[in-house]
């Protein structure tokens, strides 16, 4: 398992060195989200180069990407006024496929009936062997996302 923190938001990572935190607080200031998204696309962009160097090595009967389960993305969302919330949290799951993880979909629940980020991750580590029946505040897995 390998954990890897770009930068901490209130470092700030923009074209102009702009605070990542202070741009989340946007109020749907359309400047500010215009600086927040460029950050969010450098981001995108690396997390791209990663997952293409994953499948651009084979690996067994696959490839890296497909033995390995990448999770990008924050605990916390921003939404419309920027306010954080720790409800639908904008996560991207990306490989796996060869582990079990179901690929190529959009899942959403409802904001305010949804499982748990711990039942994302109980899901996950599962997948890659660990006998694990709980974790944190998990109360299941999610189907939707494993099969």
């Amino acid at each position: 398992m390998i954990t890897f923190w770009w930068s901490r938001e209130a470092g700030g990572f923009g074209g102009g060195g702009e605070n990542h935190h202070e741009l989340s607080h946007h109020g749907g200031d359309a400047g500010m989200l215009k600086k927040l998204a460029e950050i969010d696309r450098f981001h995108l962009a690396r997390l791209g180069r990663f997952l293409g160097m994953l499948k651009s090595t084979a690996e067994g009967d696959g490839t890296m990407l497909d033995r390995t389960i990448t999770i990008f993305g924050s605990g916390m969302n921003s939404g419309a006024g920027g306010e954080h919330s720790p409800k639908n949290l904008p996560l991207l799951v990306a490989g796996g496929a060869k582990l079990g993880i179901k690929l190529g979909r959009h899942v959403a629940f409802n904001a305010d009936k949804h499982p748990p980020l711990s039942n994302v991750l109980l899901s996950l580590v599962q997948k890659t062997g660990v006998p694990a029946t709980k974790f944190a505040d998990s109360t299941g897995t999610v189907g939707e996302l494993v099969g």
